[in-house]
């Protein structure tokens, strides 16, 4: 491979790079970037966790309201939570719903997600 072809592979991280290159990355810190997995809960002041009986088609839901996103990072969130919580996730009218009862899960992921608050309010909807 030509040195400046090399050079221009290496750059944009398609080559290995040499020896000194290798030793460098692996001593510096990884880089500060945006975060690819979904929008960032360290400016969110509180969100509201709500367990729900009733209004799903007999299913059982948690609603997470409080958070301040537009419709495409919250289908991002919802896509991420997803994964994470091994469950159904859909955006309904400005707040996010899961299948099931995960407000203890959720809460524990959105603290070390860096949400300030995290609030489990009160069992809503009938035995059912």
């Amino acid at each position: 491979m030509q040195p400046l072809l090399g050079d221009l592979f290496r750059s944009r991280g398609l080559a290995p790079a040499g020896k000194e290159e290798q030793e460098r990355a692996r001593n510096s810190l990884p880089e500060e970037g945006p975060s690819l997995l979904g929008p960032d809960l360290s400016g969110v002041s509180r969100i509201v966790l709500q367990f729900e009986k009733k209004g799903h088609g007999g299913k059982r839901a948690t609603r997470v309201e409080g958070l301040p996103f537009g419709a495409e990072a919250l289908n991002s969130l919802a896509r991420e939570l997803r994964r994470e919580m091994g469950c159904g996730a859909w955006v309904e009218g400005g707040t996010l719903l899961l299948q099931g009862d995960l407000t203890e899960r959720l809460r524990d992921w959105f603290e070390g997600k860096g949400a300030k608050r995290v609030v489990i309010s009160g069992r809503g909807g009938s035995a059912g």
